[in-house]
């Protein structure tokens, strides 16, 4: 990643203070992850980790397998992070660990609105991905909170190389796109029920792809914990 963009982030974190008082937070979710694809319909156990911790001069966190430190910016954040596809939501068919900087927007609801661009550590499967994902709650009824997720990337002609997918076209050419519509009850609570519901595009070998619709069953517990109290 560019020396330059690190000091950028620094110089951020340094000259805007951060929530330092916020509580430490810790979500897990295991849930069944359902997607139907041209041979049938795969299912794998999916385990998801959310948690943060922050300090005067930024937030360490992990999130869907980013592991990094994000610092307040204009309009929201900036971060710098590394990922294993294997465990990151944004992978693809790889095991390629990857750098990534990312700055993201702060929308209505607690919802964020985020681009970045990751770039392979080492010389196996290299390339670049350019990551966008945005995170909005819609709603509460009926005790259910309501939200709609985004996530997606496009990758550089080195990286579709690579792959072995398509390496015409431009210089990024979609990878991966998702979105999903979730549910999950009761609000607010510490062990919560998620459901969600959506679709999966997915570029393949030999210029191809394939499509189709993707959900989500699970469990969720969430826990904050407070400075110098343990919970």
């Amino acid at each position: 990643m560019p020396t330059r963009a690190l000091f950028v982030l620094l110089a951020l974190g340094l000259s805007q203070a951060a929530l330092a008082d916020e509580p430490d937070a810790l979500s897990i979710t295991i849930g069944a992850l359902s997607r139907k694809v041209p041979d049938g319909i795969t299912t794998r156990l999916q385990t998801m980790v959310e948690a943060h911790h922050d300090t005067a001069y930024g937030r360490g966190y992990i999130d869907d397998g980013e592991f990094g430190w994000a610092v307040p910016a204009p309009g929201g954040f900036a971060a710098v992070g590394v990922a294993n596809e294997r465990l990151w939501g944004y992978g693809g068919p790889s095991s390629s660990n990857m750098a990534l900087l990312r700055y993201g927007f702060d929308l209505p609801q607690d919802g964020t609105l985020s681009f970045g661009l990751a770039d392979r550590i080492g010389s196996h499967t290299p390339g670049k991905l350019a990551v966008f994902g945005l995170d909005q709650p819609i709603t509460t009824w009926r005790n259910t909170d309501w939200g709609f997720s985004y996530w997606g990337t496009a990758a550089d002609r080195t990286r579709r190389e690579s792959l072995g997918n398509a390496s015409y076209g431009g210089e990024y050419r979609l990878e991966q796109g998702n979105w999903m519509l979730t549910a999950t009850y009761p609000s607010k609570a510490s062990w919560q029920l998620v459901a969600g519901a959506g679709t999966r595009w997915e570029a393949r070998p030999d210029n191809g792809h394939q499509s189709g619709w993707q959900t989500l069953l699970g469990i969720r517990w969430n826990a904050q914990f407070h400075a110098g109290t343990g919970s």
